[in-house]
């Protein structure tokens, strides 16, 4: 247990969950290489729960200002990237995404030629530093006859984002639009394949670690042969550290010291969750019997406490209040119900709207 507790804290500290560095969103978002942002309002707190202070505001100004970028970019699905380090990445990862694709593209009856004209309508459409909504955006491909379904739409806009053609635009709150993407960030940072591929490795370990090779292989979405080469480059920079006969690599050094007990709102989709393929470290398989039927609890909003799932919360916003329900699966102290309140009046904060919670029996 020891090992695990070591394990965990590590990963809360590198994800920067414990220390609250102060730092930027888009540094934030840097320095954890590539975040999940699947739930476009949710994923917000994921940015902001990772720093001292930062309010939904300021994240949404950051967004806006180009700074971040949320953009299909691994696996596939939503990913925040900091603007300098998009084009490095969608120049290592694009492809082996696309190839991914490539069943639903000949399922929709999507190839090249339908490719190109709407990569075409998209250019013209949104040149001129415009940004459009995506169903306006949908609905001008409509109008010059493209037609498909709905998915097939949304996979048209994931194929332009792919092959970096556009990215979010400017909007209001939850709002997805889209602008062009050599437009937002104009500076093209690129980077020899080799460096991206080890770049990407070491920043995967330094963010996630201690994390394997499997989990990498997970996170990236690369082909597994890509993958290992990546992590062969950056393996003398790593430490490992063995749990359980599985090999965990890191590069800093593991906390050994107790800490204090702390407990944390995770949203859906967080790194802390998704960016590793095994999850039962952090959650125990035999609490799903206590969950009312339940399916994918790992992939709402989790409750964390000292590394570990212990319940699930539901947010419900209204124009003047957050209300939030808490599912616990465990028996809490008094104690920790109070680290808890700390943590909803941090979310409260991030809101700029006052929070009231009930904790569901």
């Amino acid at each position: 247990m020891k090992e695990e507790t070591s394990l965990l804290n590590t990963r809360l500290q590198n994800q920067f969950i414990t220390s609250h560095p102060v730092l930027t969103p888009s540094a934030i978002v840097k320095k954890m290489v590539a975040m999940q942002a699947q739930d476009f309002n949710a994923s917000k707190w994921a940015i902001a729960l990772r720093s001292n202070r930062l309010t939904k505001t300021q994240i949404e100004t950051s967004l806006n200002a180009g700074e971040i970028l949320r953009i299909h970019i691994l696996r596939p699905t939503w990913h925040y990237v900091s603007s300098e380090d998009i084009y490095w990445i969608l120049s290592l990862t694009s492809q082996y995404v696309q190839n991914r694709n490539l069943p639903y593209y000949h399922k929709l009856g999507l190839d090249d030629n339908v490719f190109s004209k709407t990569e075409t309508i998209i250019k013209n459409s949104l040149k001129g530093g415009k940004s459009i909504r995506r169903e306006n955006l949908i609905e001008l491909i409509k109008q010059k006859g493209i037609s498909t379904t709905k998915l097939g739409y949304l996979y048209i806009l994931m194929h332009a984002e792919l092959n970096g053609i556009i990215c979010n635009g400017v909007s209001e709150g939850n709002i997805v639009s889209y602008a062009l993407l050599h437009e937002r960030v104009p500076n093209i940072k690129n980077l020899p394949r080799d460096e991206a591929l080890a770049q990407l490795t070491l920043g995967y370990f330094t963010s996630h670690g201690p994390t394997t090779i499997k989990d990498f292989i997970w996170w990236s979405g690369l082909p597994i042969k890509i993958a290992k080469e990546g992590f062969d480059m950056v393996k003398d920079q790593l430490d490992l550290q063995k749990y359980q006969d599985v090999d965990y690599w890191f590069c800093f050094p593991l906390l050994k010291d107790e800490i204090n007990e702390a407990v944390y709102l995770l949203p859906n989709f967080d790194e802390y969750i998704v960016g590793y393929s095994n999850r039962e470290i952090i959650f125990d398989r035999k609490q799903r019997v206590k969950l009312d039927g339940r399916k994918n609890v790992l992939f709402q909003h989790s409750i964390v406490l000292n590394g570990k799932i212990i319940g699930n919360w539901k947010v419900i916003l209204k124009k003047n209040e957050v209300q939030i329900r808490i599912n616990l699966f465990v028996h809490v102290t008094k104690a920790q119900l109070i680290l808890l309140k700390d943590e909803i009046n941090r979310f409260s904060n991030y809101n700029h709207l006052p929070v009231s919670y009930v904790i569901e029996k």
